[in-house]
């Protein structure tokens, strides 16, 4: 072999060894790294455990309704607008003032309930017969006789509530209320018959646990009637 070819060889295994140390086999130095995959949790994954707990489960909410009749002369009285306009709309404190008077103003009904939290709905029914004389005058082989005769009215009542907390002393009501009955007596004189009426109010409303709230409302002529609802947090149950 003559010099110059051992030159040549001599070159060709630099050169061969230049390639290693750069960066191996152009195969190599093509090859991409493949990202981790990250699988996102879902709520099936999570421990039971983690779930966040409601702070208010199990907690009873005991709610108060009353129906309250007053006659609207007395509101008129006190400057609440018959229309309700602010700044002389009804407020519970106009009512409680009217109900110092039981000639003016008279609680008709009332009834309580307790419910829990999201979970478990309160509900009050009851019912009763009201018996009113009526005296009549009829004639018997001894000559005319008085006798008394009852009519029996029958006055029933139900509520519903499902208590659910925004906050600490904060609760939403659903409601549902109705009654049937007679009315207070008038000074009518006679023996006329009572009046029967029947409310029925429902809805959704947010109240302040110990404050009694306006949630319904109904009025003629004369009388003027009120749904009062109020709620108080009782306990875990």
């Amino acid at each position: 072999m003559t010099r110059q070819s051992k030159v040549g060889l001599a070159l060709i295994f630099v050169l061969a060894g230049a390639v290693v140390l750069i960066g191996g086999s152009p195969a190599a130095s093509q090859r991409q790294v493949r990202p981790p995959v990250v699988r996102p949790t879902t709520t099936r994954d999570r421990n039971p455990d983690e779930q966040a707990e409601d702070p208010y489960a199990d907690i009873g909410v005991l709610v108060e309704s009353f129906v309250i009749e007053i006659d609207l002369s007395a509101l008129y009285e006190m400057g609440v607008s018959p229309l309700g306009q602010a700044p002389h709309a009804v407020s519970v404190e106009n009512i409680l003032e009217c109900l110092k008077d039981p000639d003016t103003a008279t609680v008709v009904t009332g009834a309580k309930a307790v419910g829990v939290h999201r979970s478990q709905q309160g509900r009050m029914r009851q019912s009763k017969t009201t018996y009113r004389a009526k005296t009549r005058v009829v004639n018997t082989s001894q000559g005319p006789r008085e006798t008394v005769d009852y009519s029996p009215y029958e006055n029933g009542q139900s509520f519903e509530v499902w208590p659910s907390f925004l906050s600490e002393d904060t609760i939403v009501l659903r409601y549902d209320f109705t009654y049937s009955g007679v009315r207070r007596e008038r000074q009518s004189g006679g023996e006329a018959p009572p009046d029967s009426v029947s409310w029925s109010w429902n809805g959704s409303v947010s109240v302040t646990a110990g404050k009694p709230l306006i949630v319904g409302a109904t009025q003629d002529e004369d009388i003027a009637v009120f749904l009062i609802l109020t709620a108080h947090i009782v306990s875990r149950t």
